[in-house]
């Protein structure tokens, strides 16, 4: 897809996951999934608040260019079904535990 390591092992790869994962909106939406919001809800919520969390439109986009590419990409497919098709927050840490290689 034309990508280069550099880019994800740096800033904008490793970087920006680190930072997103320690606080943020997009880790702000996690958190309120987690504790059973639904996504649509906790979106509109946190948009009233003066909040845009890019992950949601970043996991569609992932989502859309995985099919594309034919990439098996477990715990991105279990976020987006997450937030688009009503699966339960939860199971993120059983696709988790699935990834041990």
């Amino acid at each position: 897809m034309g990508g280069r390591a550099e880019t994800v092992s740096g800033l904008a790869g490793l970087g920006d996951a680190l930072v997103t994962s320690l606080g943020g909106r997009n880790r702000l939406l996690g958190e309120l999934l987690g504790e059973g919001a639904r996504p649509r809800e906790a979106l509109e919520d946190l948009n009233r608040r003066g909040m845009t969390v890019e992950g949601v439109d970043s996991s569609r986009d992932l989502h859309t260019l995985a099919r594309r590419a034919g990439l098996d990409l477990p715990f991105f497919d279990l976020v987006h079904r997450i937030l688009f098709e009503d699966a339960p927050a939860p199971d993120v840490i059983d696709c988790l535990g699935g990834l041990d290689g």
